[in-house]
């Protein structure tokens, strides 16, 4: 996942910067950085974790605010969303 976190923040902006981003190769990577995030998201949604009291919490919903709140979430979608 560090590689596509450096793709995303860092080549992704030379490309841009210098016009680079027109070549097959280049798309073909974005559409890999894409699709690496928004499964980091689904499985963020699917991952069970223990409360304080160390039951299991399976609940979607749970899930979704316990992700919610963490702050996470906004950080993965706006970095998940194509510029």
């Amino acid at each position: 996942m560090t590689l596509v976190n450096f793709w995303a923040c860092v080549i992704s902006a030379w490309m841009t910067i210098f016009e680079l981003g027109d070549s097959a190769w280049v798309q073909i990577l974005d559409i890999i950085v894409f699709v690496s995030f928004a499964l980091d998201i689904t499985f963020t949604l699917c991952k069970q974790y223990r409360d304080v009291s160390g039951v299991l919490v399976k609940s979607h919903k749970m899930i979704f605010i316990r992700y919610l709140k963490s702050g996470w979430f906004f950080i993965d979608v706006v970095s998940t969303f194509p510029f």
